[in-house]
């Protein structure tokens, strides 16, 4: 446990921890209880937050505990990971099969689609043991006990002004957090940034494919570790956010075009075996044959079309200037809390408006409290003009009711209309 961090940095942590702990635990019972594969998917992403979020604030707690949390949160987000891709593939696959009218590509298809389903029935007992095994060994009450004595330890920072993004008068709050959280928080980000920077040299040849996956995932850090400083800067990263997230997604679908690539070539050559022990000859396989061809062909075109997209990307975001606004609102210096005035009671008196609050009929039990002689505060903590409220009130009020009496002894004359012309001074 690093001693010189702070307790605002103690903060943050404590509440992403806490928050992605619960999010993993709650997608978890829906995992056991559901087969929606949604639960599967979320469960994935807070898994991979919640491992985002020990590694950077793992300073905060002591080695061993961290090094234990890590191990059992990176066995269940891989299993996780395995039955998610199974699940994103069938889906991608029964919408490609329902629209391929190609009798060889739909035969190919139809039973790599079966073995896909096979394998997701079998990755489910293995979600279901990992689950079972990060319950019994109590992890994820650990991390959550772990973050509430943070917070009932920092119970002098104010929950409500952190978490709050702007002040009741819709001006920006000035933060309460630290130099050392901006300062951490800044170098993380610009150690990913500089780290997705560098493979900028990948996007020259679209062969270099394990410099794009590694492009991804260094995209992916970013996007965790500004998610993770979001709260600090208080939406200022927002726009950077969804950049990132633009990126990682044409990142994304180039690395599902390589892996589909592969994975028809070697379910081609297992089908083919299969065809010919059945069989025992050649020509019988020809027309699965014709059909992973054709899937494969198209699957290398998609992955040609999405690079075009990348490197199209990368050069409206640079030429945009979409880093650089990156590192100068990192550079930004946070707002510092001024020691403000001391507080100072005011009236206000019903029927008018106050001259400091600007609002009607408040303060009413504090003025018949000191007109009544029950409460006493000295004159310097109670701020009124020369005359008090009720007094120019009251001189208000009856300088309007003799101004009244003289204009009109009577009745009161009717208004001329706008379109009744003036008379000419003569008449008058």
């Amino acid at each position: 446990m690093d001693t010189s961090i702070d307790d605002s940095y103690r903060f943050l942590a404590a509440c992403y921890l806490r928050e992605q702990v619960k999010q993993l635990a709650t997608e978890l019972v829906g995992i056991r209880e559901s087969l929606d594969v949604e639960h599967v998917h979320q469960a994935r992403v807070a898994s991979r937050r919640l491992r985002a979020g020990l590694a950077m604030f793992g300073d905060c707690f002591s080695d061993k505990m961290v090094d234990r949390w890590r191990d059992a949160i990176k066995r269940i987000t891989t299993e996780l990971g395995t039955a998610r891709d199974c699940d994103v593939h069938i889906e991608k696959l029964t919408r490609q099969l329902t629209g391929l009218k190609k009798r060889p590509a739909s035969r190919a298809l139809a039973r790599l689609l079966v073995d896909l389903e096979r394998q997701r029935e079998g990755c489910q007992p293995l979600v279901l043991h990992e689950i079972d095994c990060i319950e019994r060994s109590g992890v994820l009450e650990e991390i959550l006990h772990a973050a509430k004595e943070i917070l009932a330890d920092v119970g002098k920072i104010s929950t409500r002004k952190i978490r709050k993004g702007k002040s009741g008068r819709g001006k920006p709050r000035k933060t309460p957090y630290s130099q050392l959280v901006f300062d951490r928080l800044g170098e993380k980000i610009q150690e990913h940034l500089t780290e997705l920077q560098s493979y900028e040299d990948s996007l020259a040849s679209s062969k270099k494919k394990k410099q794009h996956h590694e492009m991804r995932i260094a995209a992916k850090r970013l996007r965790y570790t500004m998610e993770i400083a979001a709260p600090v800067y208080h939406g200022r990263l927002d726009e950077s956010i969804q950049t990132i997230k633009r990126l990682q997604i044409v990142l994304g679908d180039i690395h599902d075009c390589d892996i589909w690539y592969d994975k028809l070539g070697a379910f081609k050559r297992y089908q083919r075996e299969q065809v010919i022990e059945a069989y025992g000859q050649k020509p019988a396989f020809d027309d699965l044959n014709k059909g992973f061809n054709y899937l494969r062909r198209q699957c290398k075109s998609r992955r040609k079309k999405r690079f075009r997209d990348l490197v199209k990307l990368w050069k409206t975001l640079k030429r945009q200037g979409k880093w650089d606004d990156l590192l100068k609102t990192l550079d930004k210096k946070p707002r510092r809390k001024r020691a403000g005035k001391k507080a100072k009671f005011h009236l206000c008196h019903g029927g008018s408006r106050c001259h400091l609050c600007k609002r009607r009929n408040t303060c009413k039990k504090l003025r018949a409290a000191i007109d009544s002689g029950m409460v006493s505060i000295s004159p310097l903590e109670i701020k009124l003009p020369d005359a008090t409220p009720i007094q120019t009130a009251a001189k208000k009020s009856t300088t309007k009711k003799m101004t009244a009496s003289k204009k009109s002894p009577g009745k009161r004359s009717p208004r001329r209309s706008k379109t009744q012309p003036k008379k000419p001074l003569d008449s008058q």
